[in-house]
């Protein structure tokens, strides 16, 4: 009888042991845990994130209820509620019209210019802008309505205001930037740029039952709750860059995790301005906006010019042998247009890529570059304008 007492007690004694068992390794595993999450954490704030801002995850909800959304910080443009934003007439770069300021330019304006910070000419004088050079070359004024940010889609209604007001140019040009290819297809910018900064949203064409409609959820500003709801709906149902936002990292708590979905996203999930020139839906709505120029020029009698510019990583691509990103989309184009519309290539002669842009492969045009963006053009044009 003591015997099974003893054995008894012995098999209880077991109890505390067996769990005591865990608490070491639990202890461990917490603690590795904790590590790898410090050293993700370490990774993303301190590297990771910073080198990957155009891939970062936007919370659509608080950006368009924070105070960044809600303030108008760009004093070089003003908010628009049919452009989404247009040149503000009261910086000292804009004229009264909205064109650029360029001193000493040639009497006569037979020539516009209408796109984004590209045709705009920034980083850049007044007297280095292509559109500068170019008057001084063909002999007659050159307009520049470029503004920053723009898409085509936008340029084109720009012009079509300035044509009903009853400005009556003789040549427009419709320039883009290589990358400018995805903002047809984009609402809100944040979306579409993490980096930048809230508040430009613009209207977009899309494609409904067989044709072409606007879709404007462009807010009065500063924007109400309404439209700010509207502008949300707008964006889920058409904006290509929403479903891309949707799968891309978040870059906080639980850094693993974010570790994980950022894999994933590079992958399999990532979508770059580049891959969209073979993007059906984007190509279709860029051709349309070339054809809605081309109507435009028939309806007011002028001649249309349409020029992409090489991106920085158009000329690293040619560095490498091989053709830019939008070359394949010009062909498209030059086969579509041939007949309607005047089609300028900028790469058609032998240029220093390194001198191109500002910064060496990086940035906007830099005054090199917007001396072989005029001469390109001017070449194209020189048989229209005998001096």
């Amino acid at each position: 009888m003591n015997s099974n007492k003893k054995v008894l007690y012995r098999n209880k004694g077991t109890k505390p042991n067996f769990l005591a068992s865990w608490i070491a390794p639990s202890i461990i595993i917490f603690l590795v845990l904790l590590i790898l999450e410090g050293v993700n954490f370490a990774f993303w704030e301190l590297w990771g994130s910073p080198r990957v801002p155009y891939h970062e995850r936007v919370d659509l909800a608080a950006t368009l209820a924070s105070p960044e959304f809600r303030t108008w910080k760009d004093d070089l443009t003003m908010p628009d509620r049919d452009l989404g934003w247009t040149s503000n007439p009261t910086h000292p770069n804009v004229s009264d019209d909205g064109a650029r300021e360029a001193e000493g330019q040639r009497p006569g304006t037979r020539v516009y210019a209408y796109g984004d910070s590209f045709v705009f000419g920034a980083e850049v004088g007044n007297d280095q802008a292509f559109t500068y050079l170019l008057s001084q070359t063909i002999g007659t004024g050159v307009r520049n309505f470029g503004v920053g940010g723009y898409g085509p889609d936008q340029a084109i209604l720009r012009l079509e205001r300035h044509l009903k007001e009853g400005q009556r140019p003789e040549w427009v040009i419709l320039g883009m930037a290589s990358e400018s290819l995805a903002r047809v297809v984009n609402i809100f910018r944040k979306l579409y740029i993490p980096a930048e900064i809230a508040h430009f949203v613009k209207p977009m064409f899309v494609a409904s039952g067989g044709a072409w409609r606007i879709v404007n959820a462009v807010p009065d500003w500063p924007p109400t709750g309404v439209a700010v709801q509207t502008l949300v709906e707008a964006t889920k149902l058409n904006d290509l860059w929403y479903v891309q936002n949707e799968k891309r990292p978040r870059f906080d708590f639980p850094y693993m995790v974010a570790t994980f979905e950022a894999v994933k996203f590079f992958a399999f999930d990532v979508l770059r301005w580049q891959d969209l020139y073979k993007d059906e839906r984007t190509v279709a709505t860029m051709t349309y906006v070339l054809e809605r120029f081309v109507h435009l020029s028939k309806n007011y009698g002028f001649r249309p010019v349409f020029v992409v510019f090489p991106n920085p990583e158009d000329l690293l691509r040619l560095q490498a042998k091989e053709p830019a990103y939008f070359e394949e989309f010009l062909e498209h184009v030059t086969q579509r247009f041939k007949d309607d519309m005047l089609i300028v290539r900028v790469l058609d002669k032998d240029i220093d890529l390194a001198r191109f842009h500002i910064r060496p492969f990086g940035g906007h045009p830099s005054p090199y570059g917007q001396r072989v963006i005029a001469n390109a053009i001017a070449e194209s044009l020189a048989p229209y304008f005998k001096k």
